[in-house]
Protein backbone atom coordinates (compact mmCIF):
# COMPACT_ATOMS: atom_id res chain seq x y z
CA UNK A 1 0.00 0.00 0.00
CA UNK A 2 1.06 3.54 -0.08
CA UNK A 3 3.83 7.49 0.23
CA UNK A 4 2.83 9.95 3.72
CA UNK A 5 5.33 12.70 2.39
CA UNK A 6 5.13 15.35 5.13
CA UNK A 7 8.92 13.75 5.92
CA UNK A 8 7.76 10.46 5.09
CA UNK A 9 7.36 9.51 2.08
CA UNK A 10 3.78 7.35 2.53
CA UNK A 11 3.13 5.05 -0.69
CA UNK A 12 1.13 3.54 1.53
CA UNK A 13 -1.10 6.62 1.07
CA UNK A 14 -4.01 4.67 0.28
CA UNK A 15 -7.25 7.08 1.65
CA UNK A 16 -10.92 6.50 3.43
CA UNK A 17 -14.55 8.23 4.27
CA UNK A 18 -13.95 8.74 7.81
CA UNK A 19 -13.49 12.54 8.72
CA UNK A 20 -11.88 14.36 11.62
CA UNK A 21 -15.30 14.31 13.30
CA UNK A 22 -16.75 10.81 12.42
CA UNK A 23 -16.98 7.96 14.28
CA UNK A 24 -15.92 4.32 12.96
CA UNK A 25 -19.11 1.85 12.68
CA UNK A 26 -19.13 -0.86 15.03
CA UNK A 27 -15.92 -3.19 14.42
CA UNK A 28 -15.11 -6.61 15.69
CA UNK A 29 -12.27 -7.81 17.04
CA UNK A 30 -10.89 -9.00 14.10
CA UNK A 31 -11.40 -13.00 14.88
CA UNK A 32 -14.58 -13.22 12.55
CA UNK A 33 -17.69 -14.74 13.54
CA UNK A 34 -21.16 -13.25 12.96
CA UNK A 35 -19.79 -9.47 13.45
CA UNK A 36 -18.31 -10.04 10.48
CA UNK A 37 -20.55 -12.09 8.27
CA UNK A 38 -22.54 -8.72 7.31
CA UNK A 39 -20.85 -7.01 4.07
CA UNK A 40 -21.57 -5.35 0.79
CA UNK A 41 -23.80 -7.52 -1.28
CA UNK A 42 -21.56 -9.09 -3.60
CA UNK A 43 -24.04 -6.86 -6.41
CA UNK A 44 -22.60 -3.77 -5.30
CA UNK A 45 -19.00 -4.14 -5.48
CA UNK A 46 -17.78 -0.95 -6.65
CA UNK A 47 -21.10 1.33 -5.25
CA UNK A 48 -21.24 3.55 -2.75
CA UNK A 49 -24.21 2.05 -1.59
CA UNK A 50 -23.75 0.25 2.06
CA UNK A 51 -26.08 -1.87 4.78
CA UNK A 52 -27.27 0.09 7.56
CA UNK A 53 -25.81 -2.70 9.58
CA UNK A 54 -22.57 -2.32 8.05
CA UNK A 55 -19.98 -3.73 10.21
CA UNK A 56 -16.17 -3.82 10.16
CA UNK A 57 -13.82 -5.81 11.37
CA UNK A 58 -10.21 -4.21 12.32
CA UNK A 59 -6.94 -4.98 11.13
CA UNK A 60 -4.25 -5.36 14.04
CA UNK A 61 -0.46 -5.09 14.01
CA UNK A 62 1.82 -6.45 16.23
CA UNK A 63 4.88 -5.43 15.76
CA UNK A 64 7.62 -4.82 19.00
CA UNK A 65 10.47 -2.51 19.17
CA UNK A 66 12.72 -5.14 20.33
CA UNK A 67 12.96 -6.99 17.45
CA UNK A 68 12.65 -4.51 15.24
CA UNK A 69 15.59 -2.43 17.18
CA UNK A 70 17.60 -5.60 16.87
CA UNK A 71 17.02 -5.51 12.96
CA UNK A 72 17.59 -1.87 12.32
CA UNK A 73 21.21 -2.03 14.00
CA UNK A 74 21.94 -4.56 12.03
CA UNK A 75 20.74 -3.74 8.69
CA UNK A 76 22.53 -0.48 9.72
CA UNK A 77 25.80 -1.79 10.31
CA UNK A 78 26.15 -4.01 7.26
CA UNK A 79 24.90 -1.13 5.07
CA UNK A 80 27.73 0.88 6.24
CA UNK A 81 30.38 -1.78 6.14
CA UNK A 82 29.44 -2.83 2.39
CA UNK A 83 29.46 0.47 1.65
CA UNK A 84 25.22 0.91 1.05
CA UNK A 85 25.56 -2.21 -1.11
CA UNK A 86 23.11 -4.72 1.91
CA UNK A 87 20.54 -1.43 1.81
CA UNK A 88 18.90 -3.80 -0.68
CA UNK A 89 18.27 -7.06 2.12
CA UNK A 90 17.78 -4.37 4.71
CA UNK A 91 15.02 -3.20 2.96
CA UNK A 92 13.57 -6.95 1.99
CA UNK A 93 14.03 -7.64 5.84
CA UNK A 94 12.21 -4.43 6.96
CA UNK A 95 9.20 -5.31 4.27
CA UNK A 96 9.08 -8.68 5.72
CA UNK A 97 8.55 -7.53 9.45
CA UNK A 98 5.97 -5.01 8.57
CA UNK A 99 4.10 -7.20 6.78
CA UNK A 100 4.35 -10.11 9.02
CA UNK A 101 3.06 -8.16 11.83
CA UNK A 102 0.37 -6.66 10.03
CA UNK A 103 -2.93 -9.37 10.60
CA UNK A 104 -6.16 -9.79 9.23
CA UNK A 105 -8.19 -11.92 10.51
CA UNK A 106 -5.99 -13.82 12.51
CA UNK A 107 -3.64 -14.10 9.86
CA UNK A 108 -0.68 -12.29 8.78
CA UNK A 109 0.32 -10.90 5.76
CA UNK A 110 3.58 -12.12 3.97
CA UNK A 111 6.19 -10.80 1.74
CA UNK A 112 8.08 -12.97 -0.14
CA UNK A 113 10.46 -10.40 -2.19
CA UNK A 114 14.21 -10.92 -2.01
CA UNK A 115 17.38 -8.69 -1.87
CA UNK A 116 18.58 -10.09 -4.86
CA UNK A 117 15.64 -9.02 -7.15
CA UNK A 118 16.05 -5.61 -5.90
CA UNK A 119 19.53 -5.54 -6.78
CA UNK A 120 19.50 -6.74 -10.44
CA UNK A 121 16.66 -4.38 -11.17
CA UNK A 122 18.94 -1.44 -9.92
CA UNK A 123 22.00 -2.64 -11.79
CA UNK A 124 19.97 -3.17 -14.82
CA UNK A 125 18.21 0.56 -14.44
CA UNK A 126 21.62 2.07 -14.00
CA UNK A 127 23.22 0.37 -17.04
CA UNK A 128 20.41 1.45 -19.26
CA UNK A 129 20.14 5.47 -17.48
CA UNK A 130 23.83 5.39 -17.26
CA UNK A 131 24.77 5.98 -20.39
CA UNK A 132 21.93 8.18 -21.47
CA UNK A 133 22.87 10.45 -18.48
CA UNK A 134 26.17 10.59 -20.15
CA UNK A 135 25.47 11.51 -23.49
CA UNK A 136 22.97 14.29 -22.42
CA UNK A 137 25.15 15.91 -20.66
CA UNK A 138 28.14 15.75 -23.30
CA UNK A 139 25.31 17.15 -25.62
CA UNK A 140 24.38 20.35 -23.94
CA UNK A 141 27.92 21.35 -22.95
CA UNK A 142 28.54 20.69 -26.45
CA UNK A 143 25.71 22.84 -27.89
CA UNK A 144 25.57 24.80 -25.20
CA UNK A 145 22.91 24.94 -21.98
CA UNK A 146 21.24 28.25 -23.18
CA UNK A 147 21.33 27.93 -26.65
CA UNK A 148 17.78 27.00 -28.16
CA UNK A 149 19.15 23.52 -29.69
CA UNK A 150 20.22 23.14 -25.83
CA UNK A 151 16.94 24.29 -23.74
CA UNK A 152 15.16 22.14 -26.10
CA UNK A 153 17.21 18.84 -25.36
CA UNK A 154 17.24 20.16 -21.92
CA UNK A 155 13.17 19.83 -21.82
CA UNK A 156 12.64 16.58 -23.80
CA UNK A 157 15.43 15.16 -20.85
CA UNK A 158 13.10 16.39 -18.72
CA UNK A 159 9.96 14.93 -19.91
CA UNK A 160 11.69 11.63 -20.01
CA UNK A 161 12.67 11.60 -16.58
CA UNK A 162 8.98 12.45 -15.68
CA UNK A 163 7.92 9.74 -17.77
CA UNK A 164 10.56 7.64 -15.99
CA UNK A 165 8.72 8.67 -12.62
CA UNK A 166 5.67 7.37 -13.84
CA UNK A 167 6.42 3.91 -14.87
CA UNK A 168 8.52 3.45 -12.16
CA UNK A 169 5.24 4.39 -9.66
CA UNK A 170 3.66 1.61 -11.70
CA UNK A 171 5.78 -1.04 -11.12
CA UNK A 172 6.69 -0.26 -7.62
CA UNK A 173 2.45 -1.49 -7.22
CA UNK A 174 3.17 -4.43 -9.72
CA UNK A 175 6.13 -5.46 -7.45
CA UNK A 176 4.93 -5.64 -4.46
CA UNK A 177 1.65 -6.56 -4.81
CA UNK A 178 3.12 -9.75 -6.55
CA UNK A 179 5.45 -10.28 -3.67
CA UNK A 180 2.69 -9.65 -0.89
CA UNK A 181 0.08 -12.61 0.27
CA UNK A 182 -2.09 -13.51 2.56
CA UNK A 183 -3.04 -16.86 3.42
CA UNK A 184 -0.95 -18.42 0.46
CA UNK A 185 -2.77 -16.25 -2.10
CA UNK A 186 -1.29 -13.32 -4.02
CA UNK A 187 -1.93 -9.92 -4.56
CA UNK A 188 -1.31 -8.79 -7.66
CA UNK A 189 -1.72 -5.91 -10.53
CA UNK A 190 -2.67 -6.20 -14.55
CA UNK A 191 -2.58 -3.54 -16.64
CA UNK A 192 -0.07 -1.92 -18.72
CA UNK A 193 2.94 0.64 -17.46
CA UNK A 194 2.75 2.20 -20.38
CA UNK A 195 -1.26 3.45 -20.66
CA UNK A 196 -0.53 4.70 -17.01
CA UNK A 197 2.26 6.76 -17.81
CA UNK A 198 0.22 8.39 -20.60
CA UNK A 199 -2.73 9.00 -18.08
CA UNK A 200 -0.16 10.49 -15.31
CA UNK A 201 1.14 12.77 -18.25
CA UNK A 202 -2.03 14.10 -19.79
CA UNK A 203 -3.42 14.76 -16.13
CA UNK A 204 0.58 17.05 -15.34
CA UNK A 205 -0.89 18.90 -18.61
CA UNK A 206 -3.82 19.63 -16.88
CA UNK A 207 -2.87 20.11 -13.54
CA UNK A 208 -0.05 22.97 -14.58
CA UNK A 209 -2.62 24.48 -17.30
CA UNK A 210 -4.83 24.93 -14.03
CA UNK A 211 -1.85 26.33 -11.36
CA UNK A 212 -2.01 23.27 -9.82
CA UNK A 213 -5.85 23.29 -8.97
CA UNK A 214 -6.67 19.58 -10.56
CA UNK A 215 -3.85 17.93 -8.40
CA UNK A 216 -6.60 16.41 -6.48
CA UNK A 217 -8.65 14.66 -9.16
CA UNK A 218 -4.81 13.78 -10.84
CA UNK A 219 -4.69 11.79 -7.85
CA UNK A 220 -8.09 10.01 -7.48
CA UNK A 221 -7.57 9.34 -11.18
CA UNK A 222 -4.27 7.59 -10.78
CA UNK A 223 -5.46 5.67 -8.03
CA UNK A 224 -8.52 4.69 -9.50
CA UNK A 225 -6.59 2.92 -12.75
CA UNK A 226 -3.88 1.04 -10.27
CA UNK A 227 -6.84 -0.02 -8.05
CA UNK A 228 -9.25 -1.08 -10.62
CA UNK A 229 -6.53 -3.49 -12.10
CA UNK A 230 -4.80 -5.03 -8.77
CA UNK A 231 -6.86 -8.11 -7.85
CA UNK A 232 -5.96 -10.79 -4.96
CA UNK A 233 -5.70 -13.93 -6.82
CA UNK A 234 -9.21 -14.32 -8.66
CA UNK A 235 -11.23 -11.70 -6.37
CA UNK A 236 -11.04 -7.89 -8.21
CA UNK A 237 -10.62 -4.70 -6.74
CA UNK A 238 -12.53 -1.84 -8.01
CA UNK A 239 -12.59 1.58 -7.33
CA UNK A 240 -15.73 3.64 -6.57
CA UNK A 241 -16.87 5.58 -8.95
CA UNK A 242 -19.28 7.61 -7.21
CA UNK A 243 -16.23 8.90 -4.92
CA UNK A 244 -16.05 12.44 -5.65
CA UNK A 245 -12.08 14.44 -5.68
CA UNK A 246 -14.07 17.76 -4.68
CA UNK A 247 -13.97 16.53 -0.90
CA UNK A 248 -9.99 17.42 -1.19
CA UNK A 249 -10.25 20.57 -2.74
CA UNK A 250 -10.65 22.62 0.31
CA UNK A 251 -7.50 21.12 2.43
CA UNK A 252 -5.34 21.23 -1.48
CA UNK A 253 -6.16 25.05 -1.76
CA UNK A 254 -4.93 25.71 1.32
CA UNK A 255 -1.72 24.09 0.71
CA UNK A 256 -1.21 26.64 -2.34
CA UNK A 257 -1.69 29.83 0.21
CA UNK A 258 1.91 29.72 1.08
CA UNK A 259 3.75 28.73 -1.76
CA UNK A 260 2.09 31.46 -3.99
CA UNK A 261 2.15 34.03 -1.37
CA UNK A 262 6.24 33.50 -1.18
CA UNK A 263 5.82 32.82 -5.31
CA UNK A 264 4.92 36.35 -5.46
CA UNK A 265 7.15 38.11 -3.16
CA UNK A 266 9.50 36.53 -4.87
CA UNK A 267 8.55 37.93 -8.56
CA UNK A 268 8.42 41.00 -7.04
CA UNK A 269 12.37 41.27 -6.79
CA UNK A 270 13.10 42.80 -9.85
CA UNK A 271 10.48 45.18 -10.17
CA UNK A 272 12.04 46.94 -7.36
CA UNK A 273 13.69 50.47 -7.96
CA UNK A 274 17.33 49.86 -8.49
CA UNK A 275 16.52 46.41 -10.41
CA UNK A 276 17.08 43.61 -9.06
CA UNK A 277 20.07 43.69 -6.54
CA UNK A 278 18.16 46.45 -4.64
CA UNK A 279 14.93 44.30 -4.83
CA UNK A 280 16.96 41.37 -3.41
CA UNK A 281 18.17 43.22 -0.57
CA UNK A 282 14.82 44.76 0.45
CA UNK A 283 13.68 40.82 0.33
CA UNK A 284 16.90 40.29 2.39
CA UNK A 285 15.52 42.61 5.01
CA UNK A 286 11.80 41.82 4.92
CA UNK A 287 12.43 38.28 5.80
CA UNK A 288 14.75 38.93 8.20
CA UNK A 289 12.22 40.77 10.19
CA UNK A 290 9.39 38.74 9.59
CA UNK A 291 11.63 34.83 10.19
CA UNK A 292 9.94 34.12 12.86
CA UNK A 293 6.48 34.51 11.19
CA UNK A 294 7.86 32.67 8.16
CA UNK A 295 8.93 29.33 10.22
CA UNK A 296 5.32 29.37 11.70
CA UNK A 297 3.86 30.01 8.23
CA UNK A 298 6.28 26.70 7.07
CA UNK A 299 5.09 24.92 9.92
CA UNK A 300 1.27 25.21 8.93
CA UNK A 301 1.90 24.37 5.56
CA UNK A 302 3.11 21.21 6.88
CA UNK A 303 0.14 20.59 9.26
CA UNK A 304 -2.05 21.53 6.15
CA UNK A 305 -0.39 19.22 3.24
CA UNK A 306 -0.13 16.54 6.00
CA UNK A 307 -4.10 17.30 6.44
CA UNK A 308 -4.87 16.99 2.89
CA UNK A 309 -2.51 13.60 2.16
CA UNK A 310 -4.54 11.80 5.19
CA UNK A 311 -7.70 13.07 3.77
CA UNK A 312 -6.78 11.61 0.11
CA UNK A 313 -5.78 8.48 1.95
CA UNK A 314 -9.17 7.97 3.98
CA UNK A 315 -11.11 8.66 0.65
CA UNK A 316 -8.72 6.03 -1.52
CA UNK A 317 -9.24 3.80 1.22
CA UNK A 318 -13.13 4.43 1.55
CA UNK A 319 -13.31 4.01 -2.02
CA UNK A 320 -11.51 -0.09 -2.41
CA UNK A 321 -14.84 -2.66 -3.29
CA UNK A 322 -13.49 -6.55 -3.71
CA UNK A 323 -15.25 -9.15 -5.16
CA UNK A 324 -17.54 -10.44 -2.68
CA UNK A 325 -18.88 -7.82 -1.09
CA UNK A 326 -15.53 -6.68 1.03
CA UNK A 327 -14.61 -2.53 1.48
CA UNK A 328 -12.00 -0.94 3.64
CA UNK A 329 -12.50 2.05 6.28
CA UNK A 330 -9.34 4.39 7.39
CA UNK A 331 -9.67 6.57 10.73
CA UNK A 332 -5.82 7.44 10.48
CA UNK A 333 -5.66 10.47 12.69
CA UNK A 334 -3.63 14.00 12.01
CA UNK A 335 -3.17 14.62 15.53
CA UNK A 336 -1.58 11.19 15.90
CA UNK A 337 0.58 11.78 12.74
CA UNK A 338 1.50 15.17 13.20
CA UNK A 339 2.87 14.09 16.46
CA UNK A 340 5.06 11.16 15.18
CA UNK A 341 6.49 13.47 12.67
CA UNK A 342 7.41 16.23 15.47
CA UNK A 343 8.73 13.06 17.30
CA UNK A 344 11.30 12.34 14.76
CA UNK A 345 12.49 15.62 13.28
CA UNK A 346 13.04 16.80 17.20
CA UNK A 347 14.91 13.29 17.93
CA UNK A 348 16.57 13.87 14.93
CA UNK A 349 17.93 17.59 15.32
CA UNK A 350 18.45 16.19 19.65
CA UNK A 351 21.08 14.15 17.77
CA UNK A 352 22.77 16.49 15.26
CA UNK A 353 23.06 18.35 18.23
CA UNK A 354 25.09 16.20 20.36
CA UNK A 355 26.90 15.20 17.19
CA UNK A 356 27.91 18.68 17.03
CA UNK A 357 28.73 19.26 20.36
CA UNK A 358 31.10 16.17 20.29
CA UNK A 359 32.44 17.39 16.43
CA UNK A 360 33.41 21.02 18.21
CA UNK A 361 34.59 19.48 21.30
CA UNK A 362 36.77 17.22 19.27
CA UNK A 363 38.49 19.86 17.45
CA UNK A 364 38.85 22.52 20.81
CA UNK A 365 41.22 18.94 22.12
CA UNK A 366 43.12 19.12 19.08
CA UNK A 367 46.59 20.56 19.88
CA UNK A 368 47.09 21.45 16.26
CA UNK A 369 49.36 19.78 13.19
CA UNK A 370 50.45 16.00 13.44
CA UNK A 371 48.77 14.39 15.89
CA UNK A 372 45.87 16.80 16.32
CA UNK A 373 45.03 16.75 13.03
CA UNK A 374 44.49 13.02 12.93
CA UNK A 375 42.78 13.71 16.47
CA UNK A 376 40.25 15.32 14.49
CA UNK A 377 40.05 12.99 11.51
CA UNK A 378 38.81 10.47 13.58
CA UNK A 379 36.14 12.73 15.28
CA UNK A 380 34.93 13.33 12.02
CA UNK A 381 34.64 9.44 11.14
CA UNK A 382 33.30 8.88 14.14
CA UNK A 383 30.50 11.44 13.32
CA UNK A 384 29.85 9.78 9.91
CA UNK A 385 29.56 6.24 11.68
CA UNK A 386 27.20 7.53 13.61
CA UNK A 387 24.80 9.24 11.37
CA UNK A 388 24.85 6.77 8.98
CA UNK A 389 23.75 4.19 11.73
CA UNK A 390 21.88 6.47 13.81
CA UNK A 391 19.65 8.20 11.23
CA UNK A 392 18.51 5.21 9.62
CA UNK A 393 17.69 3.53 13.10
CA UNK A 394 15.62 6.71 14.14
CA UNK A 395 13.52 6.57 10.88
CA UNK A 396 12.76 2.52 11.20
CA UNK A 397 12.05 2.85 14.87
CA UNK A 398 10.18 6.30 15.29
CA UNK A 399 8.94 7.22 11.59
CA UNK A 400 8.02 4.00 10.14
CA UNK A 401 7.02 1.81 13.27
CA UNK A 402 4.48 4.40 14.53
CA UNK A 403 3.35 5.33 11.21
CA UNK A 404 2.18 1.91 10.01
CA UNK A 405 1.59 0.57 13.00
CA UNK A 406 -1.24 3.47 13.58
CA UNK A 407 -2.39 3.39 9.84
CA UNK A 408 -2.55 -0.35 10.08
CA UNK A 409 -4.60 -0.43 14.08
CA UNK A 410 -7.23 2.46 12.34
CA UNK A 411 -7.85 0.63 9.34
CA UNK A 412 -11.17 -2.02 9.10
CA UNK A 413 -12.20 -4.13 6.75
CA UNK A 414 -15.97 -5.52 5.83
CA UNK A 415 -16.88 -8.57 5.14
CA UNK A 416 -13.53 -10.53 4.88
CA UNK A 417 -15.04 -13.49 4.74
CA UNK A 418 -15.29 -12.48 0.93
CA UNK A 419 -11.55 -12.91 0.68
CA UNK A 420 -11.99 -16.80 0.89
CA UNK A 421 -13.56 -17.06 -2.18
CA UNK A 422 -10.28 -16.07 -4.13
CA UNK A 423 -8.18 -18.72 -5.53
CA UNK A 424 -4.66 -18.65 -6.47
CA UNK A 425 -3.44 -17.26 -9.98
CA UNK A 426 -0.28 -19.07 -12.08
CA UNK A 427 1.19 -15.60 -12.54
CA UNK A 428 4.22 -14.96 -9.87
CA UNK A 429 4.88 -11.31 -10.47
CA UNK A 430 7.71 -9.55 -12.43
CA UNK A 431 11.40 -11.18 -11.37
CA UNK A 432 13.02 -7.96 -11.39
CA UNK A 433 11.85 -5.25 -8.58
CA UNK A 434 11.66 -1.49 -8.43
CA UNK A 435 15.46 -0.72 -9.82
CA UNK A 436 13.82 2.21 -11.78
CA UNK A 437 12.10 3.44 -8.70
CA UNK A 438 15.30 2.94 -6.67
CA UNK A 439 17.60 5.13 -9.37
CA UNK A 440 14.92 7.86 -9.71
CA UNK A 441 14.35 8.16 -5.59
CA UNK A 442 10.77 6.78 -5.90
CA UNK A 443 9.03 5.02 -3.40
CA UNK A 444 11.27 4.90 -0.34
CA UNK A 445 9.85 2.44 1.56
Amino acid sequence: MPRLIFPVKIELSLIGEIGEGETMPEITNGQGGDAAQTGFPKSQAGSRAEPAAQKYSKLNFTGRLGPLFKLALKNAVLTLLTLGIYRFWAKTAIRRYFWGNTVIQGEPLEYTGRGTELLLGFLLVVAILAPVSLAYNFVVTAVGPLTTTGQIIQGLYSVMILCLIYLAMFRIWRYRLSRTSWRGIRFALDGEAWRFMLLALAWTVLTAITFGIAYPWMRKALWEYRIDRTRFGTAKFAFDKKTSALRLLIPWLLTLVFPLIFGATLGFIGMAPGGVQQGLGQIQQLFSGLAHWLFLGALAWIVVYTWYRLTEFRLVVGAIRIDGGAGFRSSVRLPVVIGISALFWGTVMLAFSVLSVFFISMIVASPGAGGGNLFMIGGITVMIVMVMVILPMLYTLIMQYRMIRHIVNTLAVSNPQAFAAAIQMADTGPSRGEGLADVLDVGAF
